[in-house]
């Protein structure tokens, strides 16, 4: 999970012809196993409406996403957020994602969590 409280994420420019995954913020250390069921679930606002996409992707080469990329609308109001996605291999090194790219109106963050759905349980990154 990330650390409590609320993550302010400000991009101050985004160049012309930058991707959606040119600005990432990234919390490694999750592991995943094919065919099991996962969700991520977040709190957010921002300083105006913007896409926020997110993913669960491996920590490596290839560096793709091990089951489905979400890309939510977050508007000024804290609103609560979820994706699930069945994960396609299994990884004892991925990291959960968020992609800021797409705008430059700042976004808050909070209670971010990686869930287990097959076991009921909430994972929490390994620390190195």
């Amino acid at each position: 999970m990330f650390s409590p409280g609320i993550l302010r994420v400000t991009v101050e420019q985004v160049g012309a012809g930058a991707k959606e995954w040119h600005v990432k913020l990234v919390q490694r250390g999750y592991g995943v196993v094919a065919g099991c069921r996962y969700s991520v679930r977040f709190r957010a606002r921002a300083g105006e409406p913007r896409p926020v996409g997110c993913a669960v992707g491996h920590d490596h080469e290839p560096w793709e996403a091990v089951g489905d990329y979400h890309e939510h609308v977050v508007t000024t109001e804290w609103t609560t957020f979820e994706g699930e996605f069945t994960s396609m291999t299994s990884d004892p090194s991925c990291r959960l994602f968020f992609d800021f790219a797409r705008s430059t109106a700042w976004v808050e963050l909070t209670d971010v969590v990686l869930r287990d759905q097959t076991h009921q349980r909430d994972l929490c990154p390994s620390r190195p």
